[in-house]
């Protein structure tokens, strides 16, 4: 086990942010609906407006025309303030059920209301439209009371008893009708709202842990799961349990779920496989089998790297559309693997030499030079730079060829790396020459590390192409106990030191006199 990497997510800035124009949207939209839906109604109940009972309806409707179309027109997030978006969606159904109560009331004064069911009907589509531009159920919870009581001073007191029961079943039909479309709307807008945010903080990440550990978290989120653990099945990983909310992998049976060949044979190509509680009889009611059980894998080109376990409390399952949300977030997952795998790939293409694997010139100063950096200024912590170079290598590439001598100088390269610590630097400085820096070394010390390089290079011939060459190097080696010089300096001087090394018959080590 490795200590939960569970760093919360900020996520409610985005989502007010995308709900506040995504909710004016709408109701521009539906402003704009309004607006050429009153403008047909206007034109084909104009005889009736002529007639003396609805005469005001000739101002009111077009008053209301030109503000719709206004308001679909010129209405933006940025021009609320702090005015909440909800309140335009509540404006435009208080206003059109504003309208349908007045030619309701306009035309009761003369007939009794003869045409009141036909009215209510109105409303009832009015609050089933105030579902389609709201996003919140305590907004939709207010107009629609403001509405219906709206509707019961105007319409509903003076409506016979017998068409009251229909009025009033048909108001609570449409509100039932609003609210359950209402409530898909949100909770398909919050959907996609956490997917948006899953996959920035997805493509986000620069690790493989911390693409595992975001796919968790949001597929629990998503799946409305309890309980979550990661199951790493790396190279170097393999059987590595991560822990995410609940602790999932300390459940009695998930490793025995593990083992399953249904289990297996299901991650192996890449499908997530469920386990269904309600069709088994558990002996222990504390037991995995007694809980709802989601194995999701997660995919890269090279298989399967981990397997996301998911948990519900008690008998509830996944539904269908959980588990293709599931098999959503792995596929988002995967990308993001390979993206970062292949961030890695540049990245080390950026720092490394591509025939040897040692960092290039330019990776090499820069670690070096913040060695030498560290190390400055009064106090121990000397630093040592060698200079190596492989004798006679031009021969080499003139006589065998230069597949013979990429060979050679990749094998050296490895000899150079094997023989030197962690800390050290060792990088390609140019052709057949490479740069050591040795951190925290004397000069003594330095120079038993460099003879010790030399003799790996030489002492076991290099086979390369059916060839058995012998190979030397010659070293040159520039010390301080106090790295105040720069490293281009320390350069120059184990340069010096390499070319001694040449002139007095090379396959030696030679050191500059101390700087």
């Amino acid at each position: 086990m490795i200590p939960r990497g569970d760093a919360p997510i900020d996520r409610l800035s985005i989502y007010r942010k995308s709900r506040r124009a995504t909710v004016v949207a709408d109701a521009r939209r539906g402003a704009l609906c309004l607006s050429a839906l009153f403008t047909v109604q206007f034109i084909l109940n104009i005889p009736y407006y002529l007639g003396p009972l609805l005469r005001e309806m000739l101002f009111i409707d077009p008053a209301l025309i030109v503000f719709f179309a206004l308001f679909g027109f010129f209405a933006r997030p940025e021009r609320l303030g702090r005015l909440p978006p909800e309140s335009l969606s509540a404006t435009l159904a208080l206003l059109t059920g504003t309208d349908i109560l007045v030619s309701a009331f306009l035309l009761g004064t003369e007939t009794e209301l003869a045409s009141a069911q036909l009215f209510t009907i109105w409303l009832g589509l009015t609050i089933i439209g105030t579902a389609t531009v709201m996003l919140s159920f305590r907004w939709f919870a207010g107009t629609g009371a403001a509405l219906i009581l709206a509707w019961w001073l105007v319409i509903g007191q003076k409506t016979p008893f017998e068409l009251l029961v229909d009025d009033i079943f048909i108001l609570i039909a449409t509100a039932t009708v609003a609210l359950l479309l209402l409530a898909n709307r949100i909770r398909s807008f919050t959907r996609l709202q956490h997917m948006r945010v899953y996959s920035a903080a997805m493509f986000g990440q620069r690790t493989p842990q911390g693409v595992g550990m975001t796919f968790g978290r949001f597929t629990a989120l998503m799946t409305e799961s309890a309980q979550w653990s990661i199951q790493w099945m790396g190279p170097t990983t393999g059987g590595m349990w991560v822990d995410g909310q609940g602790a999932l992998s300390r459940r009695n049976g998930i490793h025995e779920a593990v083992g399953l060949s249904s289990v297996a044979a299901a991650l192996a190509v890449g499908r997530p496989f469920a386990w269904d509680p309600s069709r088994r009889k558990p002996a222990d009611p504390e037991s995995l089998r007694s809980h709802a059980v989601l194995a999701v894998p997660l995919m890269s080109k090279k298989g399967v790297q981990g397997v996301l376990w998911l948990a519900k409390r008690g008998l509830r399952r996944f539904s269908v559309a959980q588990r293709d949300l599931a098999a959503t977030c792995a596929s988002q997952a995967r990308a993001a693997l390979e993206s970062v795998g292949l961030l890695e790939e540049v990245q080390a293409l950026a720092i490394t030499d591509e025939l040897t694997g040692l960092f290039n010139r330019r990776q090499f100063f820069f670690l070096a030079e913040r060695e030498n950096a560290r190390r400055r200024g009064p106090g121990p912590g000397g630093v040592a730079v060698v200079m190596a170079d492989i004798d006679h290598f031009k021969k080499v590439n003139d006589t065998h060829g230069h597949g013979v001598g990429d060979i050679v100088l990749k094998e050296v390269a490895r000899r150079l790396k094997n023989g030197l610590r962690l800390t050290d630097v060792v990088g390609r400085y140019g052709g057949e020459e490479f740069a050591v820096l040795l951190p925290d070394t004397s000069p003594e010390a330095a120079r038993e590390v460099v003879e010790r390089l030399r003799h790996a290079v030489a002492a076991t011939p290099i086979e390369a192409e059916g060839r058995s060459l012998t190979v030397t190097a010659s070293f040159g080696i520039a010390s301080r106990s106090v790295a105040g010089e720069n490293l281009e300096h320390l350069l120059t001087f184990a340069d010096r030191a390499l070319y001694r090394a040449k002139d007095l018959g090379r396959n030696r080590v030679e050191v500059h006199a101390s700087v």
